[in-house]
């Protein structure tokens, strides 16, 4: 490791001591953070004890510039998600492969820009499509191809997710998907839809990284995600869609299982001077596991299963972006990691009101009422309102400050069961307390 790092700091000295006769073809940009979080009691029970940390991130993104239709990306960040007064040598006690440390190549990838579009190769980020509502976080090898024709974009991707062949006896071990969509703008309205193909074959892999959390053979998903985008005057609109078809066959001579899912988000708001009101209403569907023979939970598919969910409306029970190394606060029981809330899926009514006193200060209040879709075997599907106060204030030109302050008011959803055959406890819920804090100096 320290020969590593050796060999890492010679490099990017030599980098920076280039980088004035470069300068005219490269181009540079990045942040440091800095946050902090607190939460009054991980587990909604009155006996836990309070949780609260640090940590840090600095990225660093540099272009290189071949000549006007060519050039290079990369992007790499330092101490992603580790704690404050963690030891390098230490593996914390939450230990994954999405927790990275210390110095992470994230991105390296060419643009060549043609007469008709322009194509990408490489390792970059994936999963944006539309509005945020179920778009994720997470870099992979993808191929990008796109063009225009008048008012029409026109996109075509390959992405691998997964490759169990290089190097290993067994074959088709591969996680891959295909996507082609457009995108219609007309005047102050945006129209948008992505079909994607995947196919998981990673269980054939003596890997252990199965996409599909479970031991198959073959895991198949088509998805369909329209959305639209829209501003009348005052008025913001937008409706975005994920729609899942597929089947999943096990090993062992197990019957297969179809797929299906569901995910759908509708926001509305209005601009009054410095008061902005917005409302919405968010659905993700559950499974009743009523049969093994279908799903019916809206699944996060390809990378999006080990990806942070960057709709962050909600401090506690919606938010993978903002959340830290143990992902939403204490991965106590949100619908971005808790294994149950997850299946269970989501009903979301929510509104919100922002006051910008002036320029370079926002105030806003957001209250949200969540229901679940499903609960199997029985229990309560009434989980809680959750009312965030957030402060977002640029203190100068490239650094702001972001806080919020969340409360939950929990329901007996909580309670459980989440076991086939259990029953709810008896024990109420305790209502959580969190805050989160960031301070960001881009550049």
């Amino acid at each position: 490791m320290k020969k590593l790092t050796i060999i890492v700091a010679c490099a990017a000295f030599f980098v920076l001591a280039a980088a004035p006769a470069m300068a005219a073809d490269a181009k540079f940009s990045g942040m440091y953070r800095v946050t902090m979080f607190s939460d009054s009691n991980q587990q909604l029970k009155d006996s836990d004890a309070s949780y609260t940390h640090q940590n840090s991130l600095f990225r660093l993104q540099t272009t290189y510039m071949v000549n006007k239709n060519l050039s290079v990306t990369t992007q790499f960040d330092v101490n992603d998600d580790k704690p404050w007064g963690r030891s390098n040598e230490i593996a914390p006690a939450y230990s994954s492969s999405e927790v990275k440390w210390n110095l992470e190549w994230d991105r390296a990838y060419m643009n060549i820009i043609t007469s008709w579009g322009d194509v990408e190769v490489g390792y970059n980020g994936s999963g944006d499509w539309g509005p945020r509502f179920m778009n994720h976080s997470i870099d992979t090898n993808r191929i990008r191809v796109r063009t225009k024709l008048g008012n029409l974009q026109l996109v075509g991707l390959y992405e691998k997710y997964f490759e169990g062949d290089a190097g290993v006896t067994i074959s088709d071990g591969d996680a891959d998907a295909w996507s082609v969509g457009g995108i219609f703008k007309a005047g102050a309205m945006e129209f948008g839809a992505l079909y994607t193909l995947q196919v998981d074959k990673s269980g054939n892999s003596t890997s252990a990284n199965n996409l599909a959390n479970k031991a198959s053979d073959e895991y198949t998903m088509h998805e369909l995600k329209p959305y639209f985008i829209g501003k009348f005057g005052g008025l913001n609109l937008s409706a975005k869609a994920l729609i899942q078809t597929g089947d999943q066959d096990f090993t062992g001579g197990a019957p297969s299982q179809d797929l299906s899912g569901l995910a759908f988000n509708v926001e509305g708001s209005f601009n009054l001077g410095p008061v902005t009101l917005e409302a919405g209403y968010a659905f993700r569907s559950g499974d009743d596991k009523s049969t093994s023979l279908e799903n019916e939970q809206y699944l996060l598919s390809g990378q999006d299963r080990v990806a942070k969910q960057t709709w962050s409306k909600f401090a506690i029970l919606i938010d993978d972006e903002n959340s830290g190394p143990y992902r939403t606060f204490g991965g106590r029981g949100t619908f971005t990691r808790n294994y149950n809330a997850t299946k269970d899926g989501y009903k979301l009514i929510y509104g919100s009101a922002f006051f910008k006193p002036v320029r370079n200060l926002s105030v806003g209040l957001r209250v949200g009422h969540f229901t679940a879709d499903e609960i199997y075997p029985k229990g309560s599907d009434e989980i809680g309102i959750e009312t965030d106060f957030m402060v977002i204030y640029d203190i100068f030109k490239g650094l702001r400050y972001y806080g919020t302050v969340a409360w939950l008011k929990a329901g007996d959803y909580w309670k459980g069961p989440f076991a086939s055959g259990g029953s709810p406890s008896s024990i109420e819920p305790e209502d959580n307390w969190a805050t989160y804090q960031r301070l960001t100096l881009s550049f």
